[in-house]
Parts: C-alpha cells; sequence; structure tokens
C-alpha cells in the first residue's frame, strides 16, 4: 500500500511489544460523582479523517499513558472504476517442485482470467535468475498467450527473489493506469543476490508508486523477508496453510486493488508540548522528526472502508489538572483522479479524578481501534513465543486476549460489536485451545462425536462443511483422509499408496488423470486448510502429552518449585516425568522470586497464591543471576525438544498463521 519508490535505506523496524492501552490497564477506584475538569473535547465533524483518545478523559492520579486513534474514510467511488497494472511474480525454484508450483499456476489462472479487459497484467518468474514470461500486456488483448504462460512455468534451481521483484517492477513502468500492484509469491530463502530485506529493497528500481504484497508458501520461507518487503511496500502479507487457498488470496488481493481510493496515504502526528508518542502498531514504520512529530506511511486507501491505525501517548498529567491540547493530526494522500487530499484534525483530552467518567466518556470507535492495535501485538508477541518453542506462553496470552474482547464485545453495539467478533475469530484456532501440558493418557485429545470419522466423510464427500465440534478424538491418519476428500471427489490421481487404496475402496472415487485444483470449491478450500491444522493439532498434542516414563507426584512438584524460589539447581532426573505446564510454571518460578509481573493471567494466578511471590514492576527479566539463567535455559531446553518434537511443520505453521493473522489487522 505505499511507494517502491521511497528511499530504500530506510531502517525496516518491527515493533513487536505489548501495546498497553488504557481499557486495558487497572484503575484506580475513586469517587464517581466527582465532576470532569471541564467538557470533553467533541470529535471534529470530517468524515474522511476522524482521530481522538479511546476516551476523551484520562485519570489525573494516572500515568498519562493512552491510546490515540486515527480513523481514515476516504468517499466510495463513483463511477467505472479505473483500470489497474498488475505485476504477478512466481518462484520456480526447485522447492516449488510438485503441488506448489500446480496450484501457483491453478492461482494465475484464476486471476488472469478475472482481470477485466482494460486491465494490464506482466507475469515474471524466477528461480537462480529472473525473466519475463510475458511482457505487461491488457488482458483482452492477449489472454490466451497468457495463460500459455503460466501453463509454461518451469522449475530452476535457487532463489533470486530481488531478480524477480526487479524484473516484475521494471514490468510496470510506463503503464497508465491508476492502480500498480506488484504480488509476489514465493516459498523459499533468498539464497541468490541480496538475501536480507534491506539488500533486496535496495537492488530495486525506482518508479512509479507501486503497491506490494508477499505470499509465502509452505514452511520453509524467510518470514523476515516477506513481512519487510510487503511492510514496505504496504501490501498484503499472507501465510498459506495449504496451496490450494492461493487462489483465494489472489482473487481477495484483486478485489482490493479495484476499490483503491488513493495512493501513498500519509498520516503526520504533531504532539503538543509535554506529549510524547510512545509507540505505534505492529509491522508499521513510523519516521520521527526532530521536533518529536511522527510520520506513518499508510499507502494506499479504499473507498469507503475505513483504514484505522492507533499510538501510544504519554501526556503530563498531575492531580487536579485540566488538560489540554494533545496533537495535530495530519492526512495526506493522492486520489487516483484530481488534486491531492489534505486534512487535518486536532485532538485534546480533559483530565478526571474519576475513572467512572473515563470509561463512561469512551467513543466507540476508537475503543476498536485500539482493540485492533492490541490484538496485533498479541498476535507478533505470541509468533515470538512459538519461534522459541513457548507454546504454553503463546496460547496463554491469546487465550487471555480472547477473554478479554469477548467481554470487550458484551458492551458494545452494532458495527462496532461486530468489529469485534471480528478479531475474536482470529482466536479461534484449534492449537489455541489444544491440550499441550498433561502428561500421559490424561492429555489425550477429548473424544468426539460417535461415528465421527464415518459422518465427516460422507460430509465431505457431499462438499459440505466439515464440523470442528467433531473433530476432537480423531487421529491423524483419519484427519489425513478427511483432508484428501476434497481432492478425491474430483478425482485427484493419488501418489500414496494408503491413500489410493482408501478412496478406491469407498466406491465412488473415480481417479482422472486430467484434474485441476481449479476444481476444488470454495467450501474444499476452507475444509482442506481447516483440517490439516487439526491434524497438525492433534499430531503436537499425541507428541507433548507422551507418557512419562515417572510421574511426578503434586508434592514433589511443589518441592521443586520451592527449589527454584530459593535460587537452586533441581536435579536433572528429578524433572524427567514433568508436563510441559509443569515445566513452564517451574522455569516462571525463577522470575517470580525476583517479583517479574507476568502478562498471562494463569501465570499471575498460580504464583500470586504463593505467600513469597512479591510482584515488583520494576524488575527486568535481564537482571536474573547466573544460576537462574542456568535453571531456566535448561528448562526451557526441555520444553522445547517437548514441542518440537511433535513436528517442527506444526509449530512453524502456528506461528506463520499468527504472523500473518497481525498484518491483517493493522494493514
Amino acid at each position: 500500500m505505499a511507494s517502491i519508490t521511497r528511499p530504500h535505506s530506510r531502517a525496516i523496524v518491527a515493533l513487536c511489544s505489548m501495546f498497553l492501552v488504557a481499557c486495558g490497564t487497572p484503575r484506580p477506584q475513586v469517587d464517581a460523582m466527582v465532576p470532569p475538569a471541564g467538557p470533553a473535547p467533541q470529535p471534529p465533524a470530517d468524515t474522511v479523517l476522524q482521530a481522538g483518545l479511546e476516551s476523551p478523559y484520562l485519570l489525573d492520579s494516572g500515568d498519562g499513558t493512552a491510546a490515540l486513534a486515527v480513523l481514515i474514510t476516504p468517499p466510495a467511488a463513483t463511477g467505472a472504476r479505473l483500470p489497474l497494472a498488475l505485476s504477478l511474480v512466481i518462484d520456480t525454484s526447485y522447492s516449488m517442485e510438485g503441488e506448489k508450483l500446480e496450484h501457483a499456476r491453478a492461482a494465475a489462472r484464476s486471476l488472469i482470467e478475472a482481470l477485466d479487459p482494460q486491465d494490464e497484467v506482466a507475469l515474471t518468474a524466477f528461480a537462480g535468475v529472473a525473466h519475463v514470461v510475458s511482457p505487461r500486456v491488457a488482458a483482452g488483448t492477449d489472454r490466451a498467450a497468457l495463460l500459455a504462460g503460466v501453463a509454461g512455468l518451469q522449475l530452476g534451481s535457487a532463489t533470486n527473489i530481488a531478480g524477480g521483484m526487479g524484473l516484475g517492477l521494471e514490468a510496470l513502468k510506463g503503464s497508465g493506469n491508476g492502480v500498480r500492484r506488484l504480488l509476489l509469491i514465493s516459498d523459499g530463502m533468498a539464497n541468490e543476490g541480496p538475501a536480507d530485506p534491506e539488500g533486496i529493497l535496495a537492488s530495486l528500481p525506482h518508479g512509479e508508486a507501486v503497491t506490494l504484497s508477499a505470499m509465502g508458501v509452505g514452511t520453509d520461507y524467510d518470514e523476515k523477508v516477506l513481512t519487510a518487503l510487503a511492510r514496505h511496500g504496504e501490501g498484503g502479507y499472507y501465510h498459506l496453510t495449504d496451496p490450494v487457498q492461493l487462489a483465494g488470496i489472489v482473487q481477495a488481493e484483486l478485489n482490493r486493488a479495484r476499490n483503491v481510493a488513493g495512493r501513498e496515504a500519509v498520516v503526520t502526528l504533531v504532539p503538543a508540548a509535554g506529549v510524547e508518542i510512545v509507540e505505534g502498531p505492529p509491522g508499521v514504520d513510523m519516521e520521527r522528526g526532530a521536533d518529536g512529530a511522527v510520520r506513518i506511511l499508510v499507502g494506499d486507501v479504499y473507498g469507503g472502508v475505513t483504514h484505522t491505525l492507533t499510538v501510544r501517548v504519554k501526556v503530563p498529567v498531575q492531580p487536579g489538572g485540566a488538560g489540554g491540547p494533545l496533537a495535530q493530526v495530519k492526512l495526506a494522500y493522492q486520489p487516483l483522479l484530481g488534486e491531492a487530499l489534505t486534512r487535518a484534525v486536532p485532538v485534546d483530552y480533559r483530565l478526571t479524578p474519576s475513572a467512572d467518567v473515563v470509561t463512561q466518556s469512551a467513543v466507540p470507535a476508537y475503543v476498536v481501534a485500539a482493540d485492533r492495535t492490541r490484538v496485533a501485538h498479541v498476535l507478533t508477541d505470541a509468533a515470538a513465543l512459538i519461534k522459541e518453542g513457548d507454546l504454553l506462553e503463546a496460547q496463554a496470552l491469546l487465550r487471555d486476549e480472547r477473554s478479554r474482547l469477548e467481554a470487550r464485545r458484551d458492551r458494545l453495539q452494532a458495527a462496532e460489536k461486530a468489529e469485534v467478533q471480528d478479531l475474536i475469530e482470529l482466536f479461534k484456532d484449534p492449537y489455541v485451545d489444544a491440550d499441550l501440558g498433561s502428561s500421559g493418557p490424561a492429555g489425550a485429545s477429548a473424544a468426539g462425536a460417535p461415528n465421527a470419522f464415518p459422518t465427516q466423510l460422507e460430509a465431505l464427500r457431499q462438499g459440505r462443511a466439515v464440523d470442528e465440534s467433531a473433530l476432537p478424538g480423531l487421529t491423524t491418519a483419519q484427519l489425513r483422509i478427511l483432508r484428501n476428500v476434497a481432492y478425491a471427489r474430483h478425482g485427484y490421481p493419488f501418489k500414496a499408496a494408503d491413500l489410493r487404496d482408501f478412496f478406491v475402496k469407498t466406491g465412488w472415487y473415480r481417479q482422472d488423470a486430467s484434474f485441476q485444483p481449479a476444481r476444488l470449491t470454495a467450501e474444499d478450500v476452507r475444509n482442506v486448510a481447516t483440517l490439516k491444522t487439526w491434524e497438525q493439532r492433534t499430531h503436537l498434542v499425541a507428541a507433548s502429552n507422551r507418557p512419562a516414563a515417572k510421574v511426578v507426584s503434586s508434592g514433589d512438584f511443589d518441592g521443586l518449585v520451592d527449589q527454584v524460589r530459593q535460587g537452586q539447581v533441581p536435579n536433572p532426573t528429578a524433572l524427567e516425568g514433568l508436563s510441559l505446564s509443569q515445566l513452564r510454571i517451574l522455569r516462571n518460578a525463577a522470575y517470580a522470586r525476583h517479583g517479574y509481573v507476568f502478562r498471562a493471567a494463569d501465570l499471575r494466578a498460580y504464583f500470586g497464591a504463593r505467600a513469597w511471590y512479591r510482584p515488583d514492576a520494576a524488575f527486568h527479566p535481564a537482571e536474573l543471576d547466573g544460576v537462574d539463567g542456568a535453571t531456566v535455559r535448561r528448562l526451557k531446553a526441555l520444553e522445547q525438544a517437548r514441542v518440537f518434537g511433535g513436528g517442527n511443520e506444526a509449530v512453524r505453521e502456528f506461528e506463520l498463521r499468527n504472523r500473518a493473522r497481525a498484518h491483517q489487522v493493522v494493514h
């Protein structure tokens, strides 16, 4: 959603720390009858740009931190839409062999077929070197030749992302079409030419403004490179849980492109004296000026669609204070037609001693905007924890945020309630509620409905949606078969003998050598993605909850916790029978003995019930001494061995899914 013409030397910054909004922090209880200091600031009447705090009131006894929300809603387009110019850049390195390349071809075909005659499209392929498969042409002029080029994509060797993107951008130069986009599809790490984001961006040609989106296929790509490219280009970043989803994602990108109302949108925040802009949304670049002002590069904006962003600010407060100006918020973007559009709105705040006044004066639209940024931070933080093998901590963060949103949703109305529900859906992932913490048979998945496997098999054969409530208790082998029903019902010629034999015995399977992935319906695609996630989750649960050689009693475990609390290193043989949950608690006891304030509600509850635990907000984890550090490393290694022993791919899928969702929330 931004111009590739910006200087590429600009640092790419990932803001991954927790975004603390005013609504998420405890407030002291004060007399609700105390009147606020002055009337509430009124929101501006401008419908294109709106900005304000979640609540215009802040506690005069608080720390002065608050969430400043910015809402951008360009007018809906009228009349015929402008044509677009699209550059499709496809990785054809050797790792794309087989199903990945088949589905990339299918996605490209569906995209080309969906373009209007006046739209332009170029096709570039890259492996060790990049080459132009088709120069930019009007889709209606030579659609057949474009489709032939897609069919002829051939595998190469290495992965030269910079080369592919460079040719893809060159193909868009000189286009008179109003919207220019590049879609990069890759499954690997760059190993030819520049390999890091800065190097790739520095190598790209300068030209007209182009929006860049990146799509990672499989689990072996470098998400740091792809997310950085998408962030710099202000486009979408997608992780494909299964290649069959590729066509749908490309179509979604096409739909967004057709709704562009303006390009190169920039929001500038000019803080008032004494006000500090602390932090922005994760994965969004902020440029700070010497005067404290901040520029946020938004990129494309869409007609009739509200784009939100939220930054954390800190304002001066004092008991009995009145408040005052907070910031000037400015917006500038270039509409597809006409002169540049600019807007500016002031934001003020008021101080009050009443927590009730703060709550009752909250502006729902700004509250939900802050929720979006908080969700993005939680998803980003969870992904980082998963990458380190700390699935239980990630689960705790995701569950806590889902609970917070559910409580928030029930206090909202209409559109804001629906938007919060959409955020809640991001946390309805089979991994979030997987039982990874028990040892032995008690940790197994709950039993599903009787006859769940044959019932779901028949439903999927008929093209109906899978019933996720029936999946707990099914084995990974059963889930694998169910996942492949979507292919079998369209005649896919299975290479795996066990799948081929199973479906032949059903009596309804008819192998078809001319099978094409495009035959799968939208419901088939959703079912494949859902079942793949459940299949991996079940495999991971089974590995994480494998029976222990020695079961540790609750009394023995309490003794281990007490050893760590006293700064002692537990005997390795005493750790053999611990579950993942117990290993996590024991590891965190090293932090708890120093007063670490835990983010996860379950850890706060566990250690809060211990008389020896004294929360200390000033303690930083880096202050752990040598013994504690050694204990943490030993326990962390045991947790990682258990988690990654359940399958690196399953863990990686969960990580990448959260990263993609975090990007989705703020872009």
